[in-house]
Formats: C-alpha cells, structure tokens, sequence
C-alpha cells in the first residue's frame, strides 16, 4: 500500500455507508468466495479481506441476535 493513502493518515477520505442486512449478507459471501477461491501474491490484501470479511460476520450476528430478541 502507498505511504499516501495509509489508513492512519489524516489525508486519506473518510467513507461512511448506509447498507441494508441484505447488502452485508451479500459482501460477506462474496468476500468469503474471494478469500476461498483466490490466490493471493499480497499477504496484506488477504489480511485486509480477511478482516472485512470478519466485520461483517460479526455485523450479520449482532442482526441475527438483534431479530432473536424481538420475538
């Protein structure tokens, strides 16, 4: 990754999103399929994509656990 666009750097742009349960079921398979089927040469893409994929595991749980207790 180039020095310029560091995640810890004040000149990177901040991205924020609005994603239905839907939208994170469908980036979650996707980057599930991705991390299984690819092969990496960058050791820190697959990190990266391994911890998005992580995130939203865990935001379709806290979704899941969330719909649980309305009932």
């Amino acid at each position: 990754m180039s020095e310029e666009y560091q995640s810890d750097s004040e000149d990177v742009p901040y991205v924020e999103l609005e994603l239905d349960i839907e939208d994170c079921r469908q980036i979650f398979t996707s980057t599930k399929y991705r991390l299984e089927n690819w092969h990496f040469e960058d050791d820190e893409e697959k990190e990266r994509l391994s911890a998005l994929h992580d995130f939203f595991y865990r935001v379709i749980l806290e979704y899941n656990f969330k719909i649980d207790g309305e009932d």
